[in-house]
């Protein structure tokens, strides 16, 4: 609640800046409980069930076109080329790698199926957005999604956030959300929409493959300066480089 909540605070300030018009339907208010409350919600879920590896929470992102080209597929009637089907079998492959991966102790097998549940969230939330988002900036679009999303999770936010408050570390033990919610629905959401508008979907979804990655790395440097061992199953890692080749594909698919 506390990341919907700054994360709109940013949205809106961009929104503003850029003097676009709002508007909302049904579509966008589905997009914005898909992606926000549920998507975001289940990914901490998984996080936490991963041992708090965020990390290998965040590879389920690029699971997301599995759930997104069967929506495309059976629902909108689209067909798949050759280097779109080529790129599934990529990602296809990283997927039953990171379940698994679930058979060890290393991994848990209820934060693999939490990081499937966050792929299909992810995926519905798309759907619903780009079916919403009709003659309206992508921004604007996002910030009218994650507005419904805030306003329809707050009635059930309100006795965990009162639970907080009363704690003995209060709202001081929120600061990581209220940060979540400012670099990653605000700032990284607003790069990303730029981004497709200034150099199309194929190069940004090539920029983007790279991020749960970078969060691998980033990890494994935070336990090194900490003196702690890197433990990362060599099935995630193999995983990881499938989704990787398999995003690849699609942004060369996409140009």
């Amino acid at each position: 609640m506390v990341s919907m909540i700054s994360g709109t605070f940013v949205l809106f300030i961009v929104v503003s800046t850029l003097r676009e018009p709002m508007m909302f339907n049904a579509e966008l208010a589905l997009a914005g409980l898909f992606t926000f409350p549920m998507a975001t919600g289940v990914y901490y879920f998984s996080g936490v069930a991963l041992r708090g590896r965020a990390d290998i929470a965040a590879l389920f992102s690029k699971v997301k076109p599995l759930f997104s080209v069967a929506l495309a597929v059976f629902v909108l009637h689209e067909t798949v080329d050759a280097g779109m089907a080529l790129s599934l079998v990529f990602i296809a492959t990283g997927t039953i790698m990171l379940m698994l991966s679930s058979r060890s102790r290393m991994v848990d097998r209820t934060g693999i199926l939490l990081g499937l549940m966050t792929a299909l969230f992810w995926a519905l939330g798309e759907f619903f957005m780009k079916k919403g988002m009709v003659n309206m900036h992508p921004i604007a679009a996002n910030l009218s999604a994650l507005t419904v999303g805030t306003i329809l999770f707050a009635p059930f936010a309100i006795r965990p956030l009162a639970s907080v408050v009363r704690s003995h570390h209060g709202l001081a033990s929120l600061w990581p959300f209220l940060v979540h919610g400012v670099v990653s629905f605000g700032i990284a959401y607003s790069f990303f929409f730029f981004s497709l508008e200034r150099i199309g979907l194929g190069r940004t979804i090539l920029i983007n493959a790279f991020w749960p990655i970078l969060g691998i790395i980033i990890t494994a440097m935070i336990r090194m300066l900490k003196k702690k061992r890197m433990e990362l199953h060599p099935l995630v890692v193999s995983a990881a480089f499938f989704l990787l080749c398999g995003s690849l594909l699609q942004a060369a698919a996409l140009q």
